[in-house]
């Protein structure tokens, strides 16, 4: 991962506090048939803290309908013989515990592990009424020829794409193994019989060990306070401008409403797991309001520069905006017309090319504004340096240029990276994709709080009276306040009349 070198020493520090959480556990799948036994780790459902168990039974691999579309296993065939004997059998353990193949489970219509859980709850029902233990436990094994470890937050049936087809965490505990364990576990059991023993100890797995770990809590806590904390101490002060009726009455209006609208969606999107269907959608409302709140600052800042930059250089910066705002508009349907498409098949090659190609340019445009704009920013802070006032508001929206332009070469580096390069999602290692995951969370909040500083500004400073000056219109000195005016009127006329003697 060559491109991402700067992503990762600055990922260091957090990284090394996860050393201490994600070490080898000790805890085991063990089955046993016929005096041959098989050992292996295993691993919970992704982003799920699996209360802790100790299961010792009964593991069964029961038979499917083959239809391709119920999702159902067979029936329980309570007069055959062989299913008595096995409950004789099956009575002196003290839990039951299915082992399912994907593979199998998909032939038979299931698309989510959800539905799996479903499916096993209800066959163990039946069992149990015939005097099996209470299920307790689903094996679930895989077959992949990625190079990562299955399970992680990339894999396909964690989320629906459909809403009367579930997804979430199954109802029934479940644990999972890797695609090299359940080789392990095919090559040693594939003539397996009716039942065989097991015995299983909950552990996290490798991916729960780093995105459950103590430092990842905490990081992801940090950022939800900060933008909580951030967000009622701007609609504080947004509801004293609204009790004072000193709202500002134009463009900036609309952005502190979007911006408010946004926030309350990242803070669901940070609780809500992005694991589901719900949680994806969410995903993609918030990426899309975060560009749109940042592209009506930017088009509130060219509109206040009117006077100041020549007027093909305002309709440029207008037009690349309008544009970057299509974009994404376009983006935002592809990534739900995607959330809604099963991802089992291959995408078709025009979506493909889609995905592939024109994904990562709208980000790349966003860089290419922001960068502009802080480029321009911070000319324009070095011209008006003597004026202090004018330099300090000139820093500031540089800073927020730079800050927004920071958010979207990171999401250029990802698109990238997942589009462009060798790398795809379902192949990239933990550490890559806890380093795009933190990236990810990181730029929503750093949009967020640059939004919510502009808004928290533009009240503060919207219902501010210029100095009294004295009327013309009497003979006596009475004083006659000034329109409101806001900071950025005030700092581009600064800047205005400081550019005005430079000429001169």
């Amino acid at each position: 991962m060559a491109l991402l070198p700067l992503a990762q020493r600055w990922l260091l520090l957090l990284l090394l506090a996860w050393l201490p959480y994600n070490h080898t556990a000790s805890a085991r799948l063990t089955a046993t048939w016929n005096g041959t036994t098989l050992n292996v780790p295993s691993m919970d459902y992704f982003m799920h803290r699996t209360p802790y168990y100790e299961r010792d039974g009964a593991a069964i691999l029961w038979p499917w309908i083959n239809d391709g579309t119920s999702c159902t296993m067979r029936s329980i065939p309570a007069n055959q013989t062989n299913t008595e004997s096995m409950v004789i059998n099956a009575a002196r353990y003290q839990d039951t515990a299915f082992v399912v193949y994907w593979q199998t489970a998909f032939t038979a219509g299931c698309k989510t592990l959800a539905q799996v859980g479903l499916a096993a709850q209800k066959a163990g029902e039946q069992l149990q009424q015939l005097g099996y233990p209470p299920l307790r436990l689903i094996i679930m094994l895989f077959f992949s020829n990625d190079t990562t470890p299955i399970g992680g937050p990339n894999t396909l049936m964690y989320r629906s794409a459909d809403t009367s087809v579930p997804d979430g965490p199954p109802v029934v505990n479940m644990m999972l193994l890797d695609q090299w364990d359940s080789l392990r576990f095919y090559q040693r059991f594939r003539s397996v019989p009716f039942v065989m023993n097991f015995k299983a100890v909950e552990e996290p797995g490798a991916w729960n060990a780093v995105f459950l770990s103590t430092a990842y809590t905490v990081y992801t806590w940090i950022i939800f306070a900060m933008v909580l904390v951030a967000t009622i101490f701007t609609l504080m002060r947004f509801a004293r401008s609204l009790i004072l009726r000193e709202l500002p009455c134009d463009l900036r209006l609309a952005v502190m409403i979007l911006t408010f609208i946004y926030c309350v969606f990242l803070l669901a999107y940070y609780v809500v797991t992005n694991m589901s269907l719900v949680g994806r959608v969410l995903e993609y409302i918030t990426m899309f309001l975060s560009v749109l709140s940042l592209e009506l600052i930017l088009w509130h800042w060219t509109t206040l520069a009117k006077n100041i930059l020549p007027r093909v250089t305002i309709v440029f910066f207008l037009a690349c905006i309008a544009l970057h705002m299509l974009l994404m508009l376009g983006l935002f349907v592809f990534n739900c017309y995607l959330a809604f498409q099963w991802q089992y098949r291959k995408l078709d090659a025009t979506v493909d090319a889609l995905s592939r190609y024109m994904v990562p340019i709208v980000p790349l445009l966003g860089l290419i504004i922001f960068c502009g704009f802080g480029i321009w920013f911070g000319l324009c802070a070095y011209r008006v340096r003597r004026k202090p006032k004018a330099r300090s508001r000139s820093l500031q929206l540089t800073l927020f240029s730079v800050l927004t332009a920071a958010t979207f070469a990171s999401a250029a580096v990802m698109n990238i990276v997942i589009g462009l390069g060798p790398a795809r999602t379902d192949s990239l290692t933990i550490m890559q994709t806890l380093s795009f995951d933190i990236a990810t969370l990181t730029s929503y909040a750093v949009r967020a709080l640059v939004c919510l500083a502009v808004t928290a500004v533009s009240c503060s400073t919207a219902g501010v009276d210029a100095s009294s000056q004295p009327s013309i219109t009497s003979t006596s000195e009475t004083a006659v306040p000034k329109p409101a005016v806001s900071w950025s009127d005030h700092a581009w006329s600064r800047l205005e009349s400081a550019l005005r003697r430079n000429r001169n």
